[in-house]
């Protein structure tokens, strides 16, 4: 070709090879166990003549070579110095078909069966499979929350936290007294031990939601149980988060027929409109509206009114709603630019088990104590919130299991503990055990001390359950509950002037950030 003869040679293991014109090696030997191969290279021999890039000639070699191993998987292993992948790309290396199935068979594949949810777990040391089979199904048309969780040798897998049933039901406690008893935990939680020889997941494929972008691969080449299930996910899903990291599901994704938002939770389509500081909560079957934190009333139009806590100050609530046992959720606003102090505590009788929220060094803190075990933390430690801004909390849990998110953030302001070891069930005394702001103790006779002292801030918007309890002195009882008893609290969110006393050098001037100031241009100027 070309005048160009090509000129065979044989390599150190006696095989002949020649190389044409795109300098690709070529064998010679024709025995059967080369036949894969001589296959690769005839195709990757075209592919190379009609692609100009690298990326894509890898593309298509690696495509090629999964396949011409999975077929001639029974023939004699291809010893691999008959093909030279390296000079197709001197960063590939050398895989043999066991490393290269090994390499490629980590799987984790969350799958509903018969409502029910199924886990398989390959972490390459073979496979581990987990279902649980609760007494309701999860193909209801309501929220459900799934944890999986492995660490180590054990994996994990919780149903609606062992609620016993959805999380958007759990906020109506039952009128029987059966709120007091535990869910069954073997049909809410399951765990498996890992092989000691493989715990860590290793792949480099793409995270596949809702169903696979491809045909399932064949179970019985990598050794799974069981075919994958072919049927794509028809329903919505959100908040997935990965090592406590939230993936956003509406950008940066390759998709078919899925889209953003949940149709089947929409309330403006349900004919319920929330306003522009509520939003809609709940699933398709009791779809409601929820008024974002600081708003109230009929379309969420109505702004809250805090409440001023100074030194040795705390309010004393009565319920008129017994809390669940199991759960507990806690929303509320709070300024301040003290480091320390209580925000709210709920109390068991004699104030033994207890869940509060707290804060510790400048960090907000959840905290929860059953007896006799020692106490457990929940703190948000890079989030902000000493500053003298407002801050929306959430606080919840379930078991023994904790959460904690400001401003419905992510990130630094969210934290979880999916611990549900040990006592579960906090019985909250609806008299004596439910304060905002500091406790109050008699230490002697006629002297009372504030613990934990909330002073110099506000709280607002408190709810328990989501029903709204009063603050005093604006508010002193809601349908859900009333004041027992204040000390040092006002209305409203005041603070002394700041700017009085204080001398900026020109042209800056003194602006009042609540309770602390800075030397500034003031609003709608810069320097």
């Amino acid at each position: 070709m070309n005048g160009v003869k090509e000129t065979p040679r044989r390599d150190r293991n006696g095989v002949e090879t020649r190389r044409d014109r795109n300098g690709l090696k070529k064998t010679l030997d024709k025995s059967a166990n080369n036949k894969t191969p001589n296959k690769i290279n005839d195709i990757l021999e075209g592919a190379l003549r009609s692609i100009n890039t690298l990326e894509e000639v890898l593309g298509k070699a690696d495509n090629i070579l999964e396949n011409a191993l999975r077929a001639d998987s029974e023939d004699e292993k291809v010893p691999t110095n008959t093909t030279d992948v390296s000079e197709v790309s001197p960063r590939t290396p050398i895989e043999t078909t066991e490393e290269l199935l090994r390499g490629r068979s980590d799987l984790v594949l969350l799958e509903l069966r018969g409502g029910h949810p199924t886990l398989l777990l390959d972490l390459g040391g073979g496979a581990v499979t987990l279902t649980l089979n609760a007494s309701y199904t999860l193909a209801d048309n309501t929220w459900h929350r799934i944890d999986l969780i492995w660490k180590d040798e054990l994996v994990e897998m919780i149903v609606d936290l062992c609620s016993g049933g959805s999380l958007d039901t759990q906020l109506t406690p039952p009128s029987s007294p059966n709120h007091t008893l535990l869910p069954d935990a073997h049909t809410c939680r399951g765990a498996a031990r890992l092989p000691r020889t493989a715990r860590v997941l290793n792949t480099n494929q793409p995270l596949q939601v809702g169903g696979l972008a491809h045909p399932p691969p064949s179970h019985t080449s990598y050794g799974w149980p069981a075919p994958l299930h072919p049927l794509p996910f028809k329903g919505c899903i959100r908040n997935l988060r990965i090592n406590g990291e939230l993936v956003d599901l509406g950008s940066d994704r390759v998709s078919r027929r899925s889209s953003t938002g949940c149709p089947a939770t929409n309330c403006h389509s349900a004919g319920l409109h929330c306003g522009i500081h509520g939003r809609c909560v709940g699933s398709s079957e009791w779809l409601r509206c929820e008024c974002v934190s600081g708003w109230t009333g009929a379309a969420c139009a109505t702004p809250t009114t805090p409440s001023t806590f100074y030194v040795n100050s705390y309010v004393k609530l009565a319920l008129s709603f017994t809390p669940l046992g199991y759960t507990t959720s806690i929303t509320l606003r709070f300024r301040t630019r003290q480091q320390r102090g209580q925000l709210l505590r709920l109390s068991s009788q004699h104030g033994r088990d207890s869940f509060s929220l707290q804060l510790l060094q400048g960090q907000l803190c959840v905290l929860l104590q059953f007896q006799p075990d020692p106490v457990k933390s929940l703190c948000l430690s890079l989030a902000q919130v000493t500053d003298g801004r407002w801050h929306a909390v959430t606080a919840a849990r379930y078991g023994s299991a904790t959460f904690l998110l400001v401003d419905d953030g992510d990130g630094d302001l969210y934290n979880a503990s999916m611990s549900l070891e040990g006592r579960q069930m906090l019985e909250v005394d609806t008299v004596e055990g439910v304060y905002v702001g500091g406790t109050p103790e008699y230490v002697s006779v006629n002297v009372l001390q504030i613990e934990s002292d909330f002073h110099d801030g506000c709280i607002d918007d408190l709810r328990i359950l989501g029903r709204s309890l009063p603050l005093p002195s604006a508010v002193n009882k809601t349908t859900w509950g009333e004041v027992s008893t204040f000390k040092d609290v006002e209305s409203g969110c005041v603070a002394p002037p700041v700017c009085n006393n204080v001398t900026c050098a020109p042209p800056l001037t003194c602006v009042d950030t609540w309770r602390s100031y800075q030397c500034g241009c003031g609003e709608g100027r810069v320097l």
